[in-house]
C-alpha cells in the first residue's frame, strides 16, 4: 500500500529530539533530569519500531485496510502508546539506559576536569 502522507519524524518528546542525550553538566556531575528524560525517549523510541514492526505482519485487507489515513492514525497510536509506556511502566529498559549514560557522562566529567576544560 502507498502511504500518501510523510512519514512521521523520529521520537521527539518534550520537544527535544534524541539529542537530549548530550547531557548538560552541573558542578561536574551527570545532570539527572536529562539523562532520565533521554533514557525514557531511547525506550519509548524502541517501543515504537516494535509496534510498527508488529502491525507490519497483520495482513492487510478485510476489516483492517483503512488506508493510507488508517497507516497515519495508527502511527499516531504507536508514538503515544510507546511514550505513555516509557513514562508510567517502563520495561525496564530506561532505567538501564540512564544508569550507562550518567556512567559515562560522569567519566567524560572527569576527565574534563582533569584536563581543566569546561
Amino acid at each position: 500500500m502507498t502511504t500518501l502522507l510523510p512519514p512521521l519524524p523520529p521520537v521527539d518528546f518534550r520537544g527535544q529530539r534524541l539529542t537530549s542525550a548530550e547531557m548538560a553538566l552541573k558542578n561536574g556531575k551527570p545532570d539527572k533530569e536529562k539523562i532520565d528524560g533521554a533514557a525514557e525517549d531511547f525506550e519509548a523510541l524502541l517501543l515504537q519500531q516494535m509496534f510498527d514492526s508488529m502491525w507490519s505482519s497483520v495482513p492487510e485487507g478485510g476489516l483492517l485496510d483503512g488506508g493510507s489515513e488508517a497507516e497515519f492514525y495508527r502511527d499516531l497510536l504507536n508514538q503515544q502508546l510507546a511514550k505513555e509506556i516509557a513514562h508510567s511502566q517502563s520495561i525496564g529498559l530506561k532505567k538501564t539506559f540512564a544508569e550507562d549514560m550518567a556512567r559515562v557522562e560522569g567519566k567524560e566529567a572527569s576527565e574534563r576536569r582533569d584536563l581543566g576544560v569546561g
